[in-house]
């Protein structure tokens, strides 16, 4: 970390660390001080009304259609946050490997991430309906993350208890691009930022760009921190009731500007850009909420289009139990079907046959026994 850099920095300051022979960066306790410019309030109201258009959507369905919907969202958040930290998996990897078990170790580690995320994502949901944020809640997150995958060694759910630092796995202490606050000041800092995630004095659209700043300045685990931190947007959104349900994916942003995004978090400390940073994350949010909409009325349009192509149909109500798992899931099995539809093998074979006939579903496997059948155009949609 190049202490030239840090010139007019107020958000934090550097310490110098005598046994290891580095610098690292110890952020002061929130709130941040900054000072609301006009083009920020303009894109604080604009990126509220979208938000508040994307939380109005979903009050216009029904409680199944709701679940129905959440499961892409989820996985499509889920996949993009892990894709930030490398994973290499695809959403069709992701939806596959529920369906036959992934031979590749690599894929199968990176697909077992993105499903911990989405487990994370909907336990911290449930749990918020009757819980505030606290450190326990951030911790039990931290061990659902980190569950039988890459990083499972590194005290899931526990503060670090030695220094890390952000950069290239080949970095040393004194070479890493940033070296976030010692182990020794996390639990403080962390108590800080609890207290912050809970005050109503500032817009929530604000905190949000201070708390997630404020965590990965503090990055309080040995592994795991990115997804931590992006996961908390979401969890925020939710609990202060700007999203009824988590239909955004922020991770796509951050993840399609990555350099951007880390070299405006590293101003914020180094130079004090609080107002850059927050325009970014407002932008973020903006961004994806507008998407998140064309995405939810896409979807819900598609699903609609085939209720209408089969309601004629004398297994209509069959089929159609058939049709709401694919928006769960885009690959089917005969199994799937035999278990939702209640019908024998054969039954279920001819479903599926008339499916293929709609061009709704495909036979991707090529093979004559344990076939898994895709629905393109709903893969096509969540891939957008």
């Amino acid at each position: 970390m190049d202490e030239r850099d840090f010139k007019n920095t107020e958000t934090g300051k550097l310490v110098w660390e005598s046994k290891g022979m580095y610098y690292r960066f110890e952020p002061n306790l929130l709130p941040l001080e900054f000072n609301e410019s006009k083009e920020l309030n303009n894109l604080l109201v604009e990126t509220s009304i979208n938000l508040g258009r994307l939380d109005g959507i979903a009050h216009k369905f029904s409680r199944a259609e709701i679940n129905l919907m959440l499961a892409p969202f989820i996985i499509r958040e889920a996949k993009t946050s892990s894709e930030i930290e490398g994973t290499r998996s695809t959403l069709s990897d992701v939806y596959k490997s529920e369906k036959e078990e992934e031979k590749n170790i690599e894929k199968a580690l990176d697909n077992e991430e993105i499903r911990n995320y989405r487990k994370a994502l909907e336990w911290g949901l449930n749990e918020l309906k009757t819980k505030e944020f606290s450190e326990e809640f951030i911790k039990e997150i931290h061990k659902i993350l980190l569950r039988g995958v890459r990083g499972q060694n590194k005290n899931p759910g526990e503060y670090k208890a030695y220094q890390n630092a952000i950069g290239n796995q080949s970095d040393t202490f004194d070479s890493a691009k940033f070296v976030p606050a010692s182990p020794e000041t996390t639990p403080k800092l962390m108590k800080n930022l609890i207290s912050f995630i809970k005050n109503k004095s500032i817009n929530p659209l604000y905190n949000i760009a201070f708390i997630h700043y404020q965590f990965e300045s503090i990055h309080p685990f040995e592994d795991g921190n990115g997804r931590i931190g992006r996961l908390l947007i979401i969890l925020y959104l939710h609990k202060i009731g700007i999203l009824g349900q988590p239909l955004i994916y922020i991770s796509e942003f951050f993840n399609r500007y990555r350099k951007e995004y880390v070299d405006l978090m590293y101003n914020v400390s180094s130079e004090n850009k609080v107002n850059e940073w927050g325009k970014f994350i407002l932008n973020a949010l903006n961004t994806q909420s507008k998407k998140a909409l064309k995405f939810s009325i896409e979807l819900e349009g598609y699903k609609r289009e085939i209720k209408e192509d089969l309601q004629g149909s004398s297994k209509s109500m069959r089929i159609l139990s058939i049709v709401d798992l694919l928006f769960i899931n885009p690959y089917i099995t005969i199994k799937d079907v035999v278990s939702v539809a209640k019908v024998s093998q054969p039954a279920a074979s001819k479903l599926i046959q008339s499916l293929e006939k709609k061009g709704i579903l495909k036979e991707v496997t090529k093979r004559k026994r344990n076939k898994i059948y895709l629905a393109p155009k709903i893969l096509e949609i969540l891939e957008i």
